[in-house]
């Protein structure tokens, strides 16, 4: 009986401190919501409050947001209004401060209370209970509202009670997805797309640069003047060097590759002479030449001019490794041609003598350049490319005498060459995406059709022309210009 009656002893004691710690606890709960009611601004979201709805299973009314571009052309965001929240006849000031309103700067929607007195919750936005302590209708019901900086805003008159636009002025970096936060998945930041569509059209990064310009002067001169001479009246000189232009247009695919269109030209040099009669011409005009059937021989006055025309278009891919050493694989056309006219007068009577040469080489090309560092903004380098072709050539002649044409010759040629085109070159970098350069270079031609290498013989015949393929071409000079990337 002992042990029962001290049983029962124990059992009062504890029953009796169960009791004194519950009073303690519901006296504590009523003045931390005595507090909260005085210091949490009417609509706000609290750190309790966030944190409980990033407790996993607890976001009821979460809408997933995706990223939208950002200016004139941005997207819409849907923000669907709560399922359990009627839709309120009018505005009313009074429900300004007690409704969550959507910050400009809100991406995401998180479930948000209201806490209009202590320990209550609303159950619908800008009414109030008249008991305090009581609850909304449905307990644990949340209102689907944007949630921002926990600071009920202002600048917005009416509550998020209906589906309405979002916009986002700036977003540079995202809040991660709440759901992905409850999986332990963290969603990278993204960059905003640009106002400006077409590059987003044409896939250009807006932070690095996109397309690369060059504009390059070239000084070359022509080594090869021998022969070509028609009129015996004497030598006819050497060629001055012409100056042209390179134009470079890149589409950059990253820090250490690039698409590029090259042209280059056109080169025109030319050479002109005069020579006083009486003068004959080398020309063979069998039993006519003896006949002065021609003004071409015995004439009082020779003139005589050669044209050569030079001019070339690339495609290439370009790769670097380093950022100091690059190859090259790409396509090439270059177009060269002569002209050579020998014009005659004698008395009341005048000749002409045409010759025309043209090449059109097509094939491929690849290519290695090398620099070197010389200081921070110097670097030396030197570069070579080579390519194999196949040349179109073709070449013609007329004779005419008092614009009566004694003969009209054509023929053509069909052959694989191949060409050279080393250089050398130092470079001054101005910016990180501005470059100046300067450079010597050469390209070499091998077994062209040119107007000096053809060898005619009686021109009035039917078979006095056959075009020749075997005269090699040098163009050698300096070069300047600059780069700029955008």
């Amino acid at each position: 009986m002992s042990r029962f009656f001290i049983a029962m002893r124990w059992k009062r004691v504890l029953a009796m401190a169960l009791n004194a710690l519950l009073a303690a606890t519901f006296a504590a709960k009523s003045e931390l919501h005595g507090q909260s009611s005085d210091q949490v601004p009417s609509g706000a979201a609290t750190s309790s409050d966030f944190l409980r709805s990033m407790t996993p299973g607890s976001l009821t009314n979460l809408t997933t947001s995706h990223p939208f571009p950002i200016g004139p052309f941005a997207a819409p965001v849907l923000v669907p209004e709560a399922e359990s929240q009627p839709a309120p006849a009018a505005h009313h000031p009074s429900a300004m401060g007690t409704v969550a309103h959507a910050t400009a700067t809100a991406e995401y929607q998180v479930p948000v209370r209201d806490y209009g007195q202590p320990g209550r919750e609303s159950s619908q936005p800008g009414q109030e209970s008249s008991q305090p302590g009581q609850e909304s209708n449905q307990p644990g019901q949340e209102s689907s509202q944007i949630f921002g900086s926990g600071v009920a805003s202002s600048s917005l008159p009416q509550a998020v009670d209906h589906s309405r636009s979002v916009y986002s002025p700036d977003i540079t970096t995202r809040i991660p997805h709440a759901g992905s936060m409850a999986t332990g998945a963290i969603r990278s930041a993204s960059t905003p797309r640009a106002p400006w569509r077409l590059r987003d059209w044409l896939g250009l990064d807006p932070i690095q640069p996109n397309v690369l310009v060059g504009y390059e002067v070239m000084h070359l001169r022509r080594s090869n003047d021998s022969g070509g001479d028609v009129s015996k009246g004497g030598d006819f000189g050497r060629v001055d060097p012409d100056s042209s232009n390179r134009f470079t247009v890149a589409r950059l695919l990253g820090s250490m590759e690039q698409v590029e269109f090259v042209f280059t030209g056109p080169f025109h040099w030319g050479r002109n002479m005069s020579s006083p009669g009486p003068v004959d011409s080398n020309l063979d005009f069998g039993s006519a030449q003896t006949g002065n059937s021609s003004a071409l021989n015995a004439a009082d006055d020779h003139r005589q001019s050669q044209t050569i025309k030079l001019a070339s278009y690339e495609v290439n891919r370009r790769t670097s490794g380093d950022g100091l050493s690059s190859y090259l694989v790409g396509l090439r056309i270059l177009d060269h041609n002569e002209r050579y006219h020998l014009e005659s007068t004698k008395g009341a009577s005048t000749g002409d003598f045409r010759l025309s040469t043209d090449n059109v080489l097509a094939g491929g090309q690849v290519g290695l350049s090398l620099s070197r560092p010389l200081s921070q903004r110097f670097s030396l380098g030197a570069s070579m490319s080579l390519g194999a072709y196949f040349d179109f050539a073709s070449g013609s002649f007329q004779v005419l005498n008092n614009s009566t044409t004694l003969a009209d010759k054509r023929d053509h040629d069909f052959r694989v060459t191949w060409m050279a085109q080393p250089r050398g070159f130092l470079n001054y970098r101005v910016t990180e995406n501005s470059v100046l350069y300067a450079g010597y270079e050469g390209w070499y031609f091998r077994r062209l059709a040119t107007a000096a290498d053809q060898r005619l013989g009686n021109v009035l015949s039917s078979d006095s022309f056959a075009l020749r393929t075997r005269d090699d071409q040098l163009f050698y000079g300096w070069t300047a210009g600059i780069s700029a990337k955008f």
